[in-house]
């Protein structure tokens, strides 16, 4: 909700005449410290990809966001070494419900519970999809497309100028002559 993923829609409203419904799914985590004790418990809602992936033909290449070859973190770090150099890790905080997805790619989803399940006439509220969500088919892929853009972009706001790597999709520099 606070990632505006997601617009309520009633399963009688036209724009989704057509479109199939998917379902969705509460995914729970038990986050611990370091030292194996219960810290807080969280829940993710997430699509049913197992269900999505017989409503859509994609091949695994649509599916799937590239990994860092381990070879690639190896060449890095021991780069870094010779170089005195630092690295930073980051994360992206809800990194799939970032994804811009095209008009084509939304789905329309049956929410879990605990959320409002009828309108005020009784008609069924369903979810139509503005960002892939968590477990459905081609979120990794969406996301790939996405960070790939702000990586490779010159353009503002979030354009980072960057050079991919044809060898390995996942690794990204910056040429300074």
């Amino acid at each position: 909700i606070r990632l505006g993923a997601k617009t309520d829609v009633c399963a009688d409203d036209p724009s989704i005449k057509g479109m199939q419904v998917c379902e969705m799914v509460w995914a729970a985590r038990r986050k611990r410290h370091p030292d194996g004790t219960w810290k807080s418990d969280n829940a993710r809602c997430c699509a049913r990809g197992d269900l999505d992936k017989l409503k859509t033909n994609l091949t695994a290449n649509d599916k799937t966001a590239p990994v860092a070859r381990n070879s690639t973190n190896l060449c890095f770090d021991a780069v870094a070494c010779l170089r005195a150099q630092h690295k930073k890790d980051y994360d992206v905080p809800g990194a799939y419900l970032q994804g811009e997805q095209y008009e084509h790619e939304r789905r329309v989803y049956r929410p879990p519970r605990g959320f409002r399940p009828v309108d005020e006439r009784g008609v069924e509220i369903l979810w139509l999809s503005n960002n892939p969500f968590y477990g459905q088919t081609d979120a990794g892929a969406i996301w790939n497309r996405t960070i790939n853009t702000t990586f490779t972009s010159d353009a503002p706001p979030h354009g980072c100028g960057l050079e991919r790597c044809a060898q390995d999709p996942s690794l990204y520099s910056v040429n300074v002559s």
